[in-house]
């Protein structure tokens, strides 16, 4: 009997769906969104580049990603008018997969969790201003064809 409690207390925990049914080790939400990520990521990323012209298909990574930080960001505001729940507004993969992306804070080492990964605040527009440059470096950049 004990080790059934036990199973039926934890199975969410083994399909790594902890983050939308409660289990009673709490703090593990967070590797159900990134597990989440990876698996998704991984599926993606093969149907991307199966066929030919790799590289080209490729380009396609910042729009779907500016996509999904869109797409997450409007389930955020459908939520907002409910009562506040670490459940339904912070710990379901849909509500915050775009945070694994770039995770920041304006104060990191106030953060409740991960606050040595995450980027301050005021850090942001030299990051996005760098990034903007690479990117054009890679757009002008010759790229031979994987195919």
């Amino acid at each position: 009997e004990p080790i059934r409690q036990v199973f039926l207390e934890l199975w969410p925990n083994l399909l790594q769906i902890q983050n939308y049914i409660p289990t009673p080790p709490h703090h593990l939400w967070s590797i159900a969104v990134e597990e989440h990520f990876y698996l998704a990521f991984a599926l993606f990323m093969a149907l991307l580049i199966s066929g030919g012209n790799a590289v080209r298909r490729l380009k396609v990574i910042p729009w779907i990603t500016l996509a999904l930080v869109i797409a997450c960001l409007g389930l955020r505001l459908l939520n907002w008018n409910k009562p506040f729940e670490n459940y339904s507004h912070m710990w379901r993969t849909h509500l915050c997969v775009d945070a694994l992306f770039l995770e920041v804070h304006p104060e990191p080492e106030k953060a409740l969790s991960d606050s040595a990964t995450m980027l301050p605040l005021s850090e942001l527009k030299d990051l996005l201003r760098t990034a903007c440059e690479i990117q054009k470096i890679v757009r002008n950049a010759a790229v031979p064809s994987l195919s």
